[in-house]
């Protein structure tokens, strides 16, 4: 074995070696070629072997790097997770079961630990797409367009042109769709979870029949002028507990808790 002045000799040797493979003027020094023979096939075996390590340290070293910036983002995910809220199913049922109308479920802290999966089974989103509409009559006491007389508004119009997409605003079953001509015109009647109910009227067009499942955001008609009507829109409502309740409130109401959500992870 070699003791470590011979290593350095032999590292200071071929060294040189290297050097003295170019003369100045780029031409091959026919001298050191000479070291190509048999008897120095050491110094280049231990040259190539040098250079072999030192390029495996650099794919080793830049693995090690790649590996721990997996495990890091596999941490930070399963951290994402721990920090989303845990309250059982019955707490939240009770919770949803009891509050009157959106205020109050938007006050409550529980309302920011609700399960995500629950949150599509009420209605907490706009049955028309963003932008789509202007409200054009509130929910509350009114004056009747038509009868001009002061009247309670049940629901909300949302004014749009004739034939815009309509939306459930959340997960349920389809209880009945119909047609009064001076009323809603065609409407459909949706029952959801824990209390809620909604009523979509003055459509064009129905595409769903009574009794079928649907799910939250699934297209339900067309807005129209039907029934008791002065222009294209859309009667909107949200029945609780058997009463109606204003539904503008719920529009921005899953929007608030993904932002909430997202923002509780990213800080």
């Amino acid at each position: 074995m070699e003791t470590g002045n011979n290593i350095k000799n032999t590292l200071q040797r071929m060294f040189c070696s290297l050097r003295g493979l170019f003369s100045l003027n780029g031409a091959v020094n026919k001298k050191v070629m000479g070291m190509l023979n048999s008897e120095n096939r050491t110094y280049w075996a231990l040259m190539a072997l040098f250079f072999f390590l030192v390029i495996c340290n650099g794919l080793f070293s830049r693995s090690e790097k790649f590996c721990r910036s997996t495990d890091e983002k596999y941490t930070d995910n399963t951290q994402m997770g721990s920090l989303l809220p845990s309250v059982t199913k019955n707490t939240s049922s009770e919770y949803l079961l009891q509050t009157k109308n959106f205020e109050q479920i938007q006050l409550s802290p529980e309302f920011w630990k609700l399960p995500l999966a629950l949150i599509d089974s009420i209605p907490s989103a706009s049955p028309l797409k963003r932008n789509a509409f202007f409200l054009s009559s509130a929910y509350g006491l009114r004056q009747h367009p038509i009868r001009e007389s002061k009247t309670l508004h049940n629901g909300v119009d949302l004014a749009t042109v004739q034939g815009t997409p309509i939306f459930s605003s959340a997960a349920g079953t389809v209880i009945q769709v119909g047609y009064e001509p001076k009323g809603y015109g065609y409407f459909v009647h949706i029952k959801h979870s824990f209390g809620f109910e909604t009523l979509y009227g003055h459509l064009s067009e129905v595409v769903l029949k009574a009794s079928t499942e649907i799910r939250s955001q699934q297209l339900i008609g067309y807005s129209g002028n039907t029934g008791f009507s002065t222009g294209p829109h859309l009667h909107y409502e949200v029945i609780k507990n058997g009463k109606a309740i204003d539904p503008i409130p719920s529009f921005g109401m899953k929007y608030k808790m993904f932002e909430q959500r997202l923002r509780t992870l990213t800080n």
